[in-house]
């Protein structure tokens, strides 16, 4: 099942970005790809969320935009996204509107993180299961492993598994062995 799920979502993002670099593991905690994309982390972002809501399996995928302190996001003056050198934090506020906001984290962080939906004034993920905000369910743990699975299961069952077998989703050696 994950293998499929994992095989969709490479070939989803291959398909989307063109990336300049992969690295696809099968670690005991389940699949991981990497990917170097010619993009700035807005409009990946925007793109990653486009395939995670629209692909028949991409409620099922986990695409993040992973930014470095080197690459604070921030609106030119006519309000379109790119990447910068600027050394200040820009917030944007649930509506998607640069300027002073109640958005807890800055765009621009030192270190390491991944892009958030709200920080683009973008809905928060919502649960497969109940639709209500996917951070809330996982804090509370409101849904069983059987009912994820079965869920999993039910979405998987209405793709077309002949679209992409199980058999396209190659680990080479080398990382396999990492």
């Amino acid at each position: 099942m994950f293998l499929k799920i994992a095989a969709a979502a490479v070939e989803a993002v291959r398909g989307a970005f063109s990336p300049v670099f992969e690295e696809l593991r099968d670690l005991e905690t389940g699949y991981e790809g990497y990917f170097i994309v010619d993009s700035d982390p807005v409009s990946a972002k925007k793109l990653a969320v486009h395939l995670e809501e629209s692909h028949p399996l991409g409620r099922l995928f986990d695409l993040d935009v992973i930014l470095s302190g080197e690459m604070p996001v921030f609106a030119d003056g006519g309000g379109d996204f790119g990447v910068s050198s600027l050394k200040k934090p820009v917030f944007a506020d649930g509506g998607g509107k640069l300027g002073a906001s109640s958005v807890k984290k800055p765009v621009f962080a030192d270190g390491v993180r991944p892009l958030g939906r709200e920080e683009l004034g973008l809905a928060p993920r919502k649960c497969i299961i109940c639709g209500r905000p996917v951070r809330e369910c996982m804090r509370e743990r409101k849904h069983t492993t059987a009912e994820l699975l079965a869920k999993y299961d039910s979405v998987i069952a209405g793709y077309d598994s002949s679209v992409i077998p199980d058999s396209t989703f190659v680990i080479p050696d080398l990382i396999r062995n990492l």
